[in-house]
């Protein structure tokens, strides 16, 4: 299979960036792909203007002629238009695209860009992943469905450490609003000899209050990203690790969750309604508050054998759940075929199963375009 990767450098190379280790080299590694072209649309369109980008883009899919463009979205300023996609079809490729946030209430945006391709990988949300195959199954067939939670992940960044763990409770990465108020609120109530790590992220230090329970490590200092070995190297070293949601009232599946669980660590979930459909109920902790996470880490991390029970019901269900290769050869073929494979972890098969069945039920059958577009998951 022949597959020409748009994969934009965003706030770092194209290679630093988290899709080319959650997308494009997963695919690689799934022993599937017998030739690839990438090409950096963002970085070319600065550099030639977007039109001569086109022009160039379209020359290398003339010339190249993959089986699958695979195309990752970007800031709205850069984002190809979908007549820019269609612009891109030549001969049998097929263009699929990748969701990596979704919004609980779809814009038109999200919308258009799903009628744009032949196929819709779905990042971050069971939610959004049961809209888009409905509306694929119901109104726009032909077009394929993919749920990525899971299959992201390589094991060879990410997996056990071994040794003694330093940190108690660790999170990485981005820090404003929401998660901003519950690290401070989870370290100043926590007990006195047990921390919250901060690693790295885009936030100013001068900003977060000053707690003794919480570590700011040199990435937050300098306001630079976390690199992914770093990130591994993080979650190996940790007990329990935070993953919280960004945006007030968002549900979507954030945070490296999946990274946590193979690197056998426990991850902590804030607003855990999609958590609960998919991870296994013991593997996992679902905090409604910063106290709530206080008092159910503390009593963890001082009876390690409940810890040790938890986490390890995480990661080995997580081991046993994923294939990338498997995953990805039942997805590429869906998309050849014209259809959506079926989710293969079962947690997450049955739980859209019940929400399909739910919503059939509600509306008295298939729903409506239009009622799928506007519904808001409970």
């Amino acid at each position: 299979m022949r597959l020409l990767f748009l994969i934009p450098s965003q706030f770092r190379s194209w290679e630093q960036e988290p899709l080319n280790h959650e997308l494009r080299l997963p695919i690689l590694a799934s022993g599937l792909v017998r030739d690839y072209r990438d090409f950096d649309y963002k970085a070319r369109a600065t550099a030639l203007g977007r039109a001569a980008m086109l022009d160039e883009l379209q020359v290398l899919v003339r010339s190249f002629a993959p089986d699958v463009i695979v195309y990752v979205n970007t800031l709205r300023d850069w984002r190809l238009s979908p007549d820019e996609l269609q612009s891109l079809r030549h001969g049998s490729s097929k263009i699929l695209g990748m969701l990596a946030d979704s919004h609980d209430r779809p814009t038109d945006q999200e919308g258009d860009f799903f009628r744009a391709l032949d196929g819709l990988i779905i990042g971050d949300s069971l939610y959004a992943y049961t809209r888009y195959r409905l509306l694929a199954e119901q109104h726009y067939a032909g077009k394929s469905v993919i749920f990525l939670p899971g299959h992201q992940v390589m094991a060879d960044h990410f997996h056990p450490g071994e040794g003694t763990k330093r940190n108690d409770v660790s999170h990485i990465g981005t820090v404003y609003g929401g998660r901003k108020a519950f690290i401070e609120g989870l370290a100043a109530a926590l007990p006195p000899h047990r921390k919250v790590a901060a690693f790295g992220g885009l936030f100013d230090r001068a900003e977060i209050r000053r707690i003794d329970n919480l570590v700011l490590y040199d990435y937050a200092a300098s306001g630079s990203f976390v690199a992914l070995d770093d990130y591994a190297r993080i979650m190996r070293d940790s007990r329990c690790c935070l993953s919280l949601q960004t945006d007030p009232g968002s549900s979507r599946i954030r945070g490296k969750t999946f990274e946590i669980l193979a690197s056998r660590a426990l991850c902590i979930v804030e607003d855990a309604k999609q958590y609960r459909l998919i991870l296994p109920s013991e593997g996992f902790v679902a905090v409604d508050s910063p106290e709530d996470a206080a008092g159910k880490i503390a009593l963890l991390l001082d009876d390690g054998r409940e810890l040790e029970r938890r986490t390890a019901i995480g990661y080995e269900w997580f081991r046993d759940s994923f294939d990338i290769a498997a995953f990805w050869a039942e997805g590429f073929a869906a998309l050849t075929g014209g259809g959506s494979p079926e989710i293969r972890e079962a947690n997450a098969r049955r739980a859209f199963e019940d929400l399909k069945r739910d919503l059939f039920a509600h509306y008295g059958g298939p729903p409506s375009e239009d009622s799928l577009m506007k519904l808001i998951f409970n």
